[in-house]
């Protein structure tokens, strides 16, 4: 997501394990060499789209120059956040700051609670949607859970529409088979 041009993206987990495991995996070393890569494929893209010039006067710059230097200085985008948060409570965003969530099995865990599970859904839901902007917040839901299964879980007052689409289950050889298909909910923010 950052090579595709996001500038803030908050990491949030239940699991401080996990927390602690993309924090080690994300070193200032994995910035760096990103950033290399970025800078990269911005010049062979420059070329690419028949803007040598750019591509040209870029490469041209002697390390010394004061262009050369302000262009290594700008930073290709912003690092990532990691927090280990309870999403079921109030979350330490301000209203409307996300543009777009991604919910990748959260949903699904909570639902393997029976415990009070219907009051932790819409706690969870009604943060997620207090957080996206009210212009075009989307959560994009991805889950094992059927249209059938899942579908009660987003509240119409919050999603003016509601998308879904099945995608094909990888099968792994040796792994137990629970299921064909994934499936991607897409949930467009009622303002």
């Amino acid at each position: 997501m950052l090579q595709d041009g996001f500038t803030y993206i908050a990491n949030v987990d239940f699991s401080s394990v996990v927390i602690d495991q993309m924090k080690k995996k994300y070193t200032d070393d994995w910035y760096k060499e990103m950033h290399r890569r970025l800078r990269e494929e911005r010049k062979l893209k420059d070329v690419e789209n028949n803007n040598s010039k750019t591509a040209l006067n870029r490469t041209k710059l002697s390390d010394s120059s004061p262009a050369r230097k302000e262009f290594k200085k700008k930073p290709v985008h912003n690092k990532m956040t990691f927090q280990c948060l309870d999403v079921t409570k109030k979350l330490e965003f301000d209203d409307q700051s996300f543009d777009l969530i991604i919910c990748k099995g959260m949903l699904d865990a909570i639902l393997c609670n029976t415990n009070a599970l219907v009051d932790k859904v819409k706690s969870m839901m009604s943060e997620c949607h207090r957080v996206l902007d009210k212009e075009h917040g989307v959560m994009v839901v991805i889950s094992y859970g059927r249209p059938e299964d899942r579908l009660e879980c987003f509240d119409a007052a919050h999603w003016r529409e509601v998308k879904t689409f099945t995608v094909p289950k990888p099968m792994v050889p040796g792994m137990m088979d629970v299921g064909a298909e994934h499936y991607v909910y897409i949930l467009f923010k009622r303002a």
